[in-house]
């Protein structure tokens, strides 16, 4: 089946890989004190790069996620 748009299938590979960051960094966060002060600036940060790459989507433009664009794009979707 698959996404035969390739802007679409872009960006879903950004948000994927952003979510699966995301996760990673949660588990993360679960260590006292270094991994919640590390939790609460990458939740910040996961936040601005979903609206950034909302926003960027919705008017049409291609945006690479910071530190994990590259990586995210080999996700085979």
């Amino acid at each position: 089946m698959g996404v035969k748009n390739k802007f679409v299938r872009y960006h879903a590979k950004q948000g994927l890989g952003l979510f699966i960051a995301e996760i990673i960094l949660w588990i993360i966060s679960v260590v006292p004190v270094i991994g919640w002060l590390i939790g609460f600036l990458t939740f910040i940060l996961a936040i601005i790069f979903s609206v950034t790459g909302l926003v960027k989507a919705l008017s049409g433009e291609i945006w690479r996620v910071p530190f994990i664009g590259k990586i995210s794009e080999k996700i085979k979707i």
